[in-house]
Protein backbone atom coordinates (compact mmCIF):
# COMPACT_ATOMS: atom_id res chain seq x y z
CA UNK A 1 0.00 0.00 0.00
CA UNK A 2 1.24 3.48 -0.72
CA UNK A 3 0.04 7.03 -0.36
CA UNK A 4 -0.58 8.58 -3.79
CA UNK A 5 -1.86 12.11 -3.25
CA UNK A 6 -2.38 13.85 0.07
CA UNK A 7 -3.44 17.06 1.76
CA UNK A 8 -1.95 17.56 5.25
CA UNK A 9 -3.27 20.00 7.86
CA UNK A 10 -2.29 20.54 11.48
CA UNK A 11 -3.04 22.73 14.47
CA UNK A 12 0.27 21.81 16.17
CA UNK A 13 -0.99 18.95 18.37
CA UNK A 14 -3.41 17.23 15.98
CA UNK A 15 -2.86 16.57 12.27
CA UNK A 16 -4.97 14.99 9.58
CA UNK A 17 -4.17 13.69 6.13
CA UNK A 18 -6.77 13.33 3.39
CA UNK A 19 -5.83 11.65 0.14
CA UNK A 20 -5.80 8.48 -1.90
CA UNK A 21 -3.91 5.21 -1.56
CA UNK A 22 -3.32 2.24 -3.80
CA UNK A 23 -4.20 -0.90 -1.81
CA UNK A 24 -3.51 -4.57 -2.48
CA UNK A 25 -5.35 -7.42 -0.76
CA UNK A 26 -4.31 -11.07 -0.92
CA UNK A 27 -7.13 -13.54 -0.26
CA UNK A 28 -6.37 -16.54 1.99
CA UNK A 29 -7.84 -18.79 -0.71
CA UNK A 30 -5.06 -17.69 -3.07
CA UNK A 31 -5.20 -16.26 -6.57
CA UNK A 32 -4.07 -12.89 -7.78
CA UNK A 33 -4.10 -9.97 -5.32
CA UNK A 34 -7.01 -7.53 -5.55
CA UNK A 35 -5.61 -4.05 -6.27
CA UNK A 36 -7.71 -0.89 -5.92
CA UNK A 37 -7.59 2.84 -5.20
CA UNK A 38 -9.08 4.15 -1.94
CA UNK A 39 -9.96 7.51 -0.41
CA UNK A 40 -8.17 7.77 2.98
CA UNK A 41 -8.31 9.89 6.10
CA UNK A 42 -5.59 9.52 8.76
CA UNK A 43 -5.44 11.43 12.04
CA UNK A 44 -2.35 11.93 14.22
CA UNK A 45 -1.68 13.26 17.73
CA UNK A 46 1.65 14.75 18.78
CA UNK A 47 2.99 13.20 21.98
CA UNK A 48 6.31 14.75 22.94
CA UNK A 49 8.43 14.83 19.77
CA UNK A 50 6.56 11.94 18.09
CA UNK A 51 3.44 11.92 15.92
CA UNK A 52 1.24 8.88 16.58
CA UNK A 53 -1.52 7.73 14.25
CA UNK A 54 -4.84 7.72 16.09
CA UNK A 55 -7.13 6.73 13.21
CA UNK A 56 -6.95 5.34 9.68
CA UNK A 57 -10.00 5.08 7.45
CA UNK A 58 -10.01 3.89 3.83
CA UNK A 59 -12.90 3.50 1.43
CA UNK A 60 -12.61 2.11 -2.11
CA UNK A 61 -13.10 4.67 -4.87
CA UNK A 62 -16.15 3.64 -6.91
CA UNK A 63 -15.45 2.83 -10.56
Amino acid sequence: MGQRAAQVQSDGKIAWVIGTEKASLQLKSGGDPIVFEAFVTNTFEKQGKRWLMTSHHAQPIPK
